[in-house]
This record gives structure tokens, sequence and C-alpha cells, in this order.
């Protein structure tokens, strides 16, 4: 990729800068804090990367302070990218690996990837394939069961991790399978060429033997179930038994009562014989005292009389005969209950009288029939009986079902062998498939394969700057001569990332890298770095290499593939274009 212009107006730091860039490689160098920095800002936001600023609201905090419009033009490859602040509005023309700028861009960005996404990245720049396919075939390739690749192959859309995991799953099921035959823990030397066993028995398995206990079996069945029947019928008799004791008990007790009942009814029956008359007697008073009721003076003797019934008595007077015939009345009334309770009193003597003579006469009938005799030990004794039996075909039952498992077992003892062997290879096959999975397996030879062409380029660009051989390891830590990556001095770090940076500008055909801050380096130092980037510019590896960093001056004299741009007071470029701005 070849930048051949830049156009910045009001962007952070850089308030102008119209370059031309006719060599592969320019070095952008001014004071510090005059917009060095900014300019490569500018180029990875019109290349569409991320800003200073998170959200896009903030665009406005890009624009140079004081002014309220920036823009940026990125002429490259016979197209232009552009981007116009704060608006955002941005045309970007297409770049071939465009997901590779941002670190070449911001070399350190890649040390900052977790090790996942470094992994990932590597693999894309390499065109080092992890598709399920391209997995599937090497685990063919390395002597894997190809029904158990099939069966793995739809996890492997999810990663190395997912598939190794169901394919250990599978390998722990399979021991499992293999112990429930053998009873045994699983070993792998003790089940290559594990032969079931059947242990030695007296045993008797024979047909013959086996039908003459199912015979004892069924003969003794058949009495428990005729002993059942028995006891059913004696549980049914030793209620009739019971059901006749009772009544009979309960029809003596009903009988015994008609003496008394008898006698009650006859002082009841009296006792209204003398209260009948009575009441008679006091209704017949009654009336003829309501009758006479009233009186008149004898013509003889002048004293007042009054008739009741064929007699005259004497008239009181009808206050007197009046209280008279009350008193009499409420006789009557008592009399008229005393009667009435007597008549319902001998109804129900006469009902008891009754009840007990019938109680009398079914006792009679009762004692004319013969109940069955209950015989209470012979039916314990067939209980126990029933149970003996019972113990006895249990232990029959128990005896034919041991028959027929040893008769299975020595049956299928051949059986046994041949799936516990089928389970011993289930679980080579899975230990093959899981430990091909794992990071050092597949994923490690594929890695590998990814690493060889980074690394390879690491080490040529490492001699030709005279930087301590780099390396990126399986694991992705990165060192510089053996020293892991956090354990470098700042410069150090920078000199690591700025190889990283063009390696991967040279791999993924971007030839392009920006270099801020080289003055981090000592002038020395500086010099070889720059001395790379000529070598690689004279090949036609790098197209255009932008390297910032704070001079006290602009250089003066430089090779042909190198143009020096000096940066002051926020404008870039030569002093006409500066003052024209």
């Amino acid at each position: 990729m070849r930048i051949d212009s830049i156009y910045i107006e009001n962007f952070q730091g850089l308030r102008h800068a119209n370059l031309q860039l006719g060599t592969p490689i320019t070095l952008v160098c001014g004071l510090n804090g005059v917009g060095k920095s900014s300019l490569r800002d500018a180029i990875a936001l019109a290349f569409g990367e991320g800003a200073r600023v998170q959200h896009k609201k903030d665009w406005a905090q890009l624009v140079t302070e004081g002014q309220k419009k920036g823009q940026i033009i990125i002429g490259h490859d016979g197209a232009a990218s552009s981007i116009t602040l704060p608006k955002g509005q941005a045309e970007r023309a297409p770049i071939d690996g465009q997901e590779y700028l941002p670190f070449v861009l911001a070399p350190e960005a890649f040390a900052r990837l977790d090790d996942k996404a470094k992994r990932s990245l590597l693999m894309s720049l390499t065109k080092a394939s992890a598709k399920p396919q391209i997995i599937v075939e090497k685990l063919l390739a390395r002597g894997a069961d190809a029904a158990k690749v099939e069966k793995i192959k739809p996890l492997l859309l999810s990663g190395f991790a997912a598939a190794q995991e169901q394919a250990k799953t599978y390998t722990s099921e399979s021991r499992g399978a293999w112990k429930a035959i053998s009873g045994e823990a699983y070993g792998s030397e003790k089940a290559e060429g594990w032969v079931y066993q059947v242990a030695e028995s007296e045993l008797d398995v024979s047909p013959a033997a086996i039908d003459a206990v199912i015979a004892e079996h069924t003969l003794i069945e058949t009495k428990i179930t005729e002993g059942v029947a028995w006891i059913g019928g004696q549980d049914e008799k030793r209620k009739q038994v019971s059901g006749f004791a009772q009544r009979k008990a309960e029809l003596e007790a009903a009988a015994a009562l008609l003496p008394r009942a008898i006698s009650k009814r006859d002082a009841t029956q009296k006792d209204l014989d003398a209260w009948q008359p009575k009441l008679e007697d006091l209704q017949v008073k009654l009336r003829e005292a309501q009758a006479g009721a009233g009186g008149c003076n004898c013509p003889e003797c002048g004293v007042s009389l009054k008739i009741v019934g064929s007699k005259l008595e004497k008239y009181d007077g009808i206050v007197s005969d009046t209280a008279a015939t009350q008193n009499l009345a409420a006789e009557v009334q008592k009399a008229r209950e005393a009667v009435d309770l007597y008549r319902r009193t001998l109804s129900n003597d006469i009902a008891a009288v009754a009840a007990a003579e019938h109680a009398q006469a079914e006792l009679a009938k009762l004692g004319e029939q013969q109940s069955d005799q209950f015989d209470q030990a012979k039916y314990d004794s067939a209980v126990q009986k029933v149970q003996e039996l019972r113990l006895s075909n249990d232990q029959r039952r128990a005896k034919i079902n041991a028959m027929k498992d040893r008769q299975g077992e020595l049956n299928n003892a051949g059986s046994f062998t041949a799936k516990a062997a089928g389970h011993h290879q289930d679980v080579k096959d899975w230990t093959l498939i899981e430990k091909a999975l794992a990071p050092d397996g597949i994923p490690g030879e594929i890695l590998a394969g990814a690493l060889a062409p980074v690394n390879d380029q690491l080490k040529r660009l490492c001699k030709l700057s005279g930087w301590a051989q780099m390396e990126i390891a399986a694991d992705m830590a990165i060192t510089a001569g053996g020293r892991l990556y956090p354990l470098l001095s700042e410069s150090e770090k920078w000199r690591c990332d700025a190889h990283i940076a063009l390696t991967i500008a040279l791999l993924s055909g971007l030839k392009l890298v920006v270099l801020d801050r080289a003055d981090v380096l000592l002038p020395a130092v500086r010099a070889k770095h720059l001395g790379m980037l000529q070598v690689l510019a004279k090949s036609g590896e790098i197209e255009t290499a932008i390297v910032c960093g704070s001079l006290k001056e602009k250089p003066v004299t430089l090779p042909p593939e190198f143009t020096a741009v000096w940066v002051e007071n926020g404008l870039a470029g030569e002093p006409e274009l500066q003052q024209a701005s």
C-alpha cells in the first residue's frame, strides 16, 4: 500500500499539513508537542481505525482548539480516503488487508492482545486454516477412527477446546462401559487382551437340572394355592361361628327379660283399671255441676236451692258454685292425664313382652340348629405349613435364577470378552482424538505452521536491524534475546513492536508501517532501524514507511529512499506551504 499524499486541516495538535510523499520512507520530525503523533492518528482515522475519543459525539474534541471544522484526506494507491470533523462524514477507498491496519499503524497494538486474539491473528495472517474439514483430515492422517471423527466434527465449529472436552467425555464413558462388564477399574494394560473369566462352581446348570428344579417349584406353588384356599374357607367358618354365638347371647339376654316385662305389664294394667273409673266418675260430676248452674228460692221456706243431677242442694251463690266447678274440672284433667300415661305405658309394656316372647321362640329355634366347629389348632398348623412352603419355594426360585444366570454367563462369556474389547478400542480411539485436539496436538501443529513464517520474518528483520533475536512462542509469549516482553525496557519494547508491525506489513501484503516515537531509540540504534527500512524499501517489500520522532532540527542529508518533513507550531511541510497556511 502506497500513500501518495497527506492533507490535514485542524486535527488535534496539527493545524495544517499538505504533504506529497515522493519516497518510500518519510521522516516526520520536530520538537516535542508540535503535532507529529497527530499525523499518525489522522492517517488511522481516515482509514477507519479508532480515534483517541471513544464516542462519535465527542469527535468535536478532535478538532484543533479554537476551530470549528477539521478535515483529513489521505491519497493512496490512486484513490483517496477522507473524513470531515466533527460530523464524521467519511469516504474510504477499499484496502486489501484492512483487518491488519491497526497493527501497522499502531505497532504496540499486537502486544496488547490477549493470547487467543494473537493466535487468531497470526493464523489468519499466515492463512493457517483451522477449518473443521482440515482438522478432520489431520485426525484421519493420525489414524483416528473415521466414524468417531464424524461424531466429533460438529463440535469443531466451537473450537478445539469444546471438541477435546467432548472426546474426553466419550473416553470416560467407554472406560465406564468396560468396567461395567469386567467389574474392575479400567487400565490400559489390563484391558489389552482381557478375557472374561467364569468362576468355578459345582452348580449343575444343565437343562435337565433346571427343569427338575422348576418342576419342584411348580408343585410347591400348587400346594401353596390349595393351602391358601383352605385357610380362606376356615376364615369364613370362623366368622360364622362367631356370629352364631353372638346371636345366641343376644337372644338369651332378650328372653331373660320376659318375667319382668309381664310383671310390669300387669302392674300397669292394674293401675289403668283403677284410674279409668275414677276418671268416668269425675267426668259425670263435672257434667252435673255444669248442668245445675244457678239457683231458686224454695216456696216453702225461702232457702236458695239448686238441682244437681237428681238431687236438690243448697245454692251458696254464683261465686261459690263457680269455684267448685273449676276444682272439679282440674281433677278431671289430672285423671285424664293419668289414664293417658298408663295407656301409653301399657302399650310399651305389651311390646316388651312380645319382644321377649319372640326372643324365646327364636332361641328355641336356634337351639335346634348346630354350628360347625372351628378348629383353631388345625388352622394355625395350616398357616405355618403355607409359610414353610413359601420359604421353600423362594429358595427354589433363587436357585433357578442362579442356575439361569450362570448358564447365561457361560453362554455369553465370549460375547462379554468381545464387548469389553470393543469398549477398550473405543477408549484408545477417543484418547487418540483427545490428545490430537490438545493444544500440543493438531492446534499446536497448525499454530507452528502459522508461527514459522512469522518467526522466520522476525529473524530476518532482527538480522537487518542488528537487534536481539525475537520470537513468538506457541503460548504467544514474545521474547527478545530470550527475555520476555514484559521485562523489556521502553526502547526494547518499541523495537519489538516495530519488528512485529513490519512482519505483519510484509506477510499481509499491506507494505505499510507507521512508527511513532522513534526518538525513544539512541541515535546509533535508530540509524540501524532506518537502515533496515531502507533495505526493505529498495527491495520493494515496503511501499510506505512513516517514522515520527522528536529531533532538534530537520535532517539535511538523506538517502534517496528518504524524505524528511519538519513539523513546527502545528504546521507540517515545506516552508512555503507553512507560510501559505
